[in-house]
């Protein structure tokens, strides 16, 4: 009897660990990297934003004014290549895809997108489905690298 219990009690918190727990939120990790032809001095921050995107073509008046997923990072925080990560925190989206979009910025705050004339790129990519017990999509994806024209 004894060795029942003790069976269903590692069951149960095997179940709390595995289970009890919110998924990784969506997002992004990878590489940035400047174009040869462009010159960080003068620029306050590295903006990142990742956010669910269904159009094929990068407009940068459709990024969100909240995005999903944002950062900024003071330049003198950064060497490129960069690598980084953006991403929720917990959660899930009922989009697969999505759009991570960097830029230099001279705002240090949190502009919602680029001003004109700031060098940025953008990545559209997919999640991956979350766990039968949660739905939507989640977790970071990682290898979205693009370079900063």
């Amino acid at each position: 009897m004894n060795d029942l219990l003790r069976a269903f009690g590692v069951v149960a918190k095997l179940g709390v660990l595995l289970g009890g727990c919110d998924p990784a939120g969506p997002g992004a990790a990878g590489t940035i990297s400047l174009a040869p032809s462009v010159d960080p001095t003068g620029f306050a921050t590295l903006q990142l934003r990742a956010y669910p995107d269904t159009e094929k073509d990068f407009d940068p008046a459709k990024i969100p004014a909240s995005a999903s997923a944002e950062r900024g990072i003071a330049l003198s925080e950064v060497t490129f290549p960069y690598s980084y990560d953006v991403g929720e925190g917990i959660g899930t989206s009922d989009s697969s895809h999505w759009r991570m979009v960097a830029w230099l910025s001279h705002d240090p705050e949190l502009p919602a997108r680029p001003a004109t004339g700031d060098p940025s790129c953008s990545a559209p990519f997919q999640l991956k489905a979350c766990s039968a017990g949660f739905g939507g999509y989640c977790t970071v994806s990682g290898e979205v690298d693009c370079t900063i024209e």
